[in-house]
């Protein structure tokens, strides 16, 4: 299927790291936070996860607090329509590929999207229909909970945590 770009990553940083990795991201780079999303890994155990951007893009790159083998848990593809996220995720059934996450939309940026997992080890989100943000308008926030509905298999396969 046809995607129209990489559209951001998810890099993962050993828990006590996130103000180092922010700093790097914002105040090195320039990126600036979109939000955070806040997501109990275990009973009365939460992580809060950062976005950063650095266009009108919700986000260029998210942050995990978890201690993953690999530090590249994900890159995302942006597709050109609805219909090819579906007809993607049908074929990555029909051809036996291991689905991480099954279909959702996100709260944060509201893509419609699922993620599959690549012969490297790291995941790719297939997805459609991010929104933008415009930095003179936008309100960072805190979000509880990764997505509107959806998206089965998502918090193990982000944190590798059991759930």
């Amino acid at each position: 299927m046809p995607f129209t770009r990489i559209d951001h990553v998810q890099l993962a940083m050993p828990a006590g790291e996130e103000g180092k990795a922010r700093a790097f991201y914002r105040d090195l780079l320039g990126m600036r936070i979109s939000d955070f999303v806040e997501v109990e890994v275990a009973p009365g155990v939460k992580v809060q996860f950062p976005f950063l951007h650095c266009n009108p893009r919700h986000h260029s790159v998210a942050l995990i607090p978890a201690p993953l083998p690999r530090k590249l848990q994900h890159i995302m593809l942006q597709l050109n329509s609805v219909d090819d996220v579906g007809a993607t995720y049908c074929l990555c059934e029909e051809r036996g590929t291991r689905i991480t996450a099954g279909l959702g939309r996100h709260l944060n940026d509201q893509m419609f999207s699922s993620y599959l997992r690549t012969p490297s080890g790291f995941d790719i989100e297939y997805g459609w229909g991010a929104r933008t943000i415009d930095d003179a308008t936008w309100q960072v926030q805190k979000l509880q909970g990764a997505s509107f509905w959806g998206h089965r298999g998502l918090l193990e396969a982000v944190t590798g945590a059991a759930g």
